[in-house]
């Protein structure tokens, strides 16, 4: 996904009033890859034997390590949110205008990078996604 994909999620994530498992499966898209992969368990079959359950899963582009098997809720839980920090990455909370909340993201190097939403885990994963955007553009 691009720098300028990242900021235009971001903008999605400071227009919602609330949280969203549509904008959460945009992040998962953003971020992860998705495949069938064998999840553990097996079923029995009709002959007696036994096969491999797949499941659609979030996969990690640099790993290829499972993820998840559903989004993460990013823009419901703090906790969630925090895993979009870049590397290093550190964060603080704002009041911001209108009941609105700010948060700063700032990586190793990096000038701190704003966001405002109507909730706390809106504004952090918004934040986060424009550092990451940041990041990419400077990596090249």
């Amino acid at each position: 996904m691009t720098p300028t994909a990242h900021r235009d999620l971001a903008a999605r994530l400071e227009a919602a009033e609330g949280a969203s498992r549509e904008l959460d499966e945009a992040i998962m898209h953003a971020l992860f890859d998705r495949e069938e992969r064998h999840i553990g368990a097996e079923e029995e079959q009709d002959d007696g034997s036994w096969a491999p359950v797949k499941d659609r899963v979030w996969v990690n582009r640099t790993t290829g390590k499972w993820v998840s098997t559903h989004a993460l809720n990013f823009t419901s839980s703090l906790d969630a949110a925090l895993t979009l920090l870049p590397e290093g990455g550190e964060w603080s909370r704002h009041r911001g205008a209108n009941d609105r909340m700010t948060m700063a993201v700032w990586a190793p190097g990096m000038v701190s990078i704003y966001a405002q939403a109507a909730t706390p885990a809106l504004a952090l994963a918004a934040a986060a996604l424009r550092a990451r955007a940041a990041m990419m553009e400077e990596q090249g």
